[in-house]
């Protein structure tokens, strides 16, 4: 294996476009992933099976690897859990371009990113981490999720009473990768989610966008994302940009793409919530990116961001408006349509009336 080289945490079909970007680059890609990787095996230089779980032990097997005139650029991780701290960890190790450690440390546990928002005076959930089945003295309704999180939303509840809550730890603390709950007070609102893509810890473009989701029968349930967000262009979309230039820069982010969620309010209070470096799921990279900003190809972006490539320019710099719903193969393109999409599944007219009230309460006009 000769020529530049980048590092893959995970091999699988989530990585294929990043992998694929990589080497269409120019770069060697060597993937670590324990199980077999057909989706991205056509792109690979080299397939360490290797668990992107033990951080330790990625670590030694990328060195061996990556040994002696092999030139590491940067490791890519398009990955979520246990696997973005290994990612951290590999890039810290090696010297090169990747996610921080401190970033990967708040992306992974529910209770550090809390902690860490609110001593930096950014407005979060009130919450609490719990290591037994006893409810919380918390206001309530509560929401009940893993404090570090495998498999995302399916484990996030919606709990009103006392006795709801054990089992609802319970679903919770199966999932948890330290065996620790997170409870925090229901904030009744709508998500907007900010992601923006950095290059030397300045940002070369930015998105606001709405999540559409909700508690379905006490169960967390995403409808779908899209952008730019209702609340985009005012004054709330400036205070997430603020917050997530001071928690970037206490994180030590520098390159590359990172999310964040917000739950805000029907007053127009903005709480974050959750972290994600890298090209996060839910088909916002791979539909709802490229649909905004036609042309623009985020995978590539990725690579070149943290490679030191040049950034190939967008022909297009303002958002245009689009939608990609869960179950619709096709990107919805104007508002109404999405109105009556999003009327006509469960929950969907709730959550539209919330959003409703929340652009009352941020002081924005109604929906175009």
């Amino acid at each position: 294996m000769t020529g530049q080289t980048v590092i893959s945490i995970g091999a699988g079909a989530g990585q294929a476009p990043l992998i694929r970007a990589a080497r269409n680059a120019g770069f060697q890609v060597v993937g670590i992933d324990r199980d077999d990787a057909p989706a991205a095996r056509a792109w690979l230089a080299r397939h360490i099976r290797h668990s992107t779980h033990d951080a330790d032990g990625a670590v030694l097997a990328a060195q061996v690897a990556c040994g002696d005139g092999i030139s590491v650029r940067a490791v890519l991780a398009r990955a979520s859990g246990p696997a973005v701290v290994t990612a951290a960890r590999v890039a810290e190790v090696m010297g090169v371009h990747g996610v921080s450690m401190a970033f990967a440390r708040a992306s992974l546990s529910k209770s550090v990113l809390r902690e860490q928002a609110a001593a930096l005076g950014i407005a979060v959930p009130v919450g609490v981490v719990v290591a037994r089945p006893t409810p919380p003295n918390l206001p309530r309704p509560w929401v009940v999720k893993p404090d570090q999180p495998v498999v995302g939303k399916k484990n996030v509840r919606l709990v009103r009473d006392a006795d709801a809550f054990p089992p609802a730890f319970e679903a919770a603390r199966g999932e948890s990768v330290n065996g620790l709950v997170e409870v925090e007070t229901y904030i009744d609102g709508v998500d907007v989610g900010y992601g923006a893509l950095m290059r030397d810890g300045c940002v070369v473009r930015d998105l606001l966008y709405d999540e559409y989701t909700l508690f379905h029968d006490g169960r967390a349930a995403g409808l779908g994302v899209g952008a730019p967000s209702r609340l985009a262009g005012g004054e709330l979309e400036n205070r997430a940009r603020a917050a997530a230039q001071t928690l970037f820069g206490a994180w030590g982010m520098a390159n590359g793409f990172a999310f964040l969620t917000f739950r805000v309010d029907r007053t127009g209070g903005l709480h974050v919530y959750e972290a994600n470096p890298g090209l996060c799921g839910d088909q916002i990279a791979d539909r709802l990116l490229p649909c905004v900003w036609p042309g623009f190809d985020p995978f590539a972006a990725e690579v070149a961001a943290l490679t030191g490539r040049e950034l190939a320019p967008s022909p297009v710099s303002v958002p245009a408006f689009c939608a990609v719903l869960t179950g619709r193969d096709q990107p919805v393109r104007d508002v109404a349509e999405l109105g009556r999409a999003l009327a006509s599944m469960d929950g969907g007219a709730a959550w539209l009336a919330t959003m409703e009230e929340v652009c009352g309460g941020v002081g924005e006009g109604p929906a175009p």
